[in-house]
């Protein structure tokens, strides 16, 4: 067990931690990344288009964002991740001809999203800071609320905000925060980043007696499983463990396998095959054309994958949107020598992990899913979440 634990390294270890989050070489990456909280979400909304770097190749992550330019953002990923053509005739507040995102301010207000300080004709003030419930409030109109039938506006604006923002996970991995503070770049990232992938919402209408009058009321609904990416980008968000890539066989250049662990990829890519007895099993290993370094094998990653017109379930035939990047929930650990039932409960229980869902932990060998999983009883262990990668 000794030469075991010293040959074991813990390669990537309690990363739920946000702000542990590294990603590959080969997606977006800024001179002050380390200054840089929300990394997973800054990564993919640079990827998508959404929230850029500046030109000096920093990102500037606690700089405040106005008003205007969630206005942008907001516009550009209704518009999936691409510079809308939008009407850039008569401007629509007091205070913004002639202003770089008139156009996106005129957008925002038309659906709904922006109503200014006193309405049309009045203030809008695009280059005071955005405020929390203020994105918020810009965001839930993009995902489908009313603003009038959800009281985004009154007196009480702010606690129906709030409210439906943190029922929607708006806020979720933000942290101590100031709803009515200016929202730095690194949260606003964070915030749309939460809001794209949150379910769209509709309204039914139900026949209500008002006064002895027949009225209709409408009715808040989820779009259970339509998101902003669903929908605009026709993507869907993608996470599994890499077994396979180019520097483990030289003939997968450009391609990476992954073995599926979240619904969305199973639902969307996972197969049925017949083997040699004739009975069928699940095959959850696909693989995307993408590439990806040596550091991912045996790690879980985030794809961002559009799957094809033609072939809707063939990973081959799909395309990834930005660049993989490494999961936040990840305990990866590496060994040359062989692994046993009781070797993984004491190296769990000695980091403080357990294991979730099963007592089965896959094991992987050079990148590769072995032909057995190591079973473990679970009631011998404290923590675990995520894979063991035999190296």
């Amino acid at each position: 067990m000794k030469n075991l634990k010293k040959a074991l390294v813990l390669v990537l270890a309690f990363a739920m931690i946000f702000g542990l989050f590294t990603i590959n070489a080969s997606a977006t990456s800024f001179n002050d990344d380390a200054d840089i909280v929300n990394k997973e979400a800054v990564a993919t909304m640079s990827e998508l288009g959404i929230i850029n770097g500046y030109e000096d190749g920093t990102f500037l992550p606690k700089q405040v964002v106005t008003r205007a330019e969630m206005c942008k953002m907001i516009c550009v990923a209704l518009n999936g991740g691409v510079e809308p053509l939008l009407d850039t005739g008569a401007t629509v507040f007091s205070d913004t001809a002639g202003h770089w995102a008139s156009k996106y301010i005129n957008y925002c207000y038309a659906e709904g999203i922006v109503s200014g300080d006193s309405g049309k004709g009045g203030p809008f003030r695009p280059d005071a800071a955005v405020t929390a419930l203020e994105a918020a409030k810009m965001m839930l109109v993009a995902l489908g609320y009313n603003s009038t039938v959800a009281g985004f506006t009154g007196a009480d604006w702010a606690q129906n905000v709030a409210k439906e923002a943190n029922r929607k996970g708006l806020f979720d991995g933000i942290g101590a925060l100031n709803a009515n503070a200016g929202l730095t770049r690194d949260n606003a990232a964070q915030l749309i980043f939460n809001g794209i992938n949150a379910d769209l919402v509709d309204y039914d209408n139900t026949l209500v007696t008002v006064d002895g009058q027949l009225t209709t009321v409408p009715k808040i609904k989820d779009l259970t499983g339509k998101t902003i990416i669903t929908e605009s980008y026709k993507a869907i968000r993608v996470e599994g463990v890499v077994v396979n890539n180019e520097f483990v066989d030289k003939n997968s250049k450009g391609k990476t396998k992954i073995t599926l662990v979240t619904e969305e990829g199973i639902n969307q890519f996972s197969y049925t095959s017949t083997t040699s007895d004739g009975s069928t099993v699940t095959v959850y290993d696909v693989e995307f054309k993408v590439s990806t370094g040596a550091d991912v094998l045996g790690k879980r990653i985030v794809l961002y994958v559009k799957p094809s017109t033609a072939a809707p379930k063939a990973s081959a035939q799909a395309t990834v949107i930005g660049a993989p990047a490494i999961s936040t929930i990840n305990n990866v650990f590496s060994t040359n020598e062989a692994i046993d039932a009781e070797d993984i409960a004491k190296i769990l229980s000695d980091n403080g992990l357990k294991l979730v869902n099963d007592s089965n932990v896959t094991v992987y060998k050079n990148g590769r899913r072995t032909d057995s999983q190591v079973t473990v009883d679970a009631g011998n262990v404290n923590s675990y979440d995520g894979t063991f990668s035999m190296t």
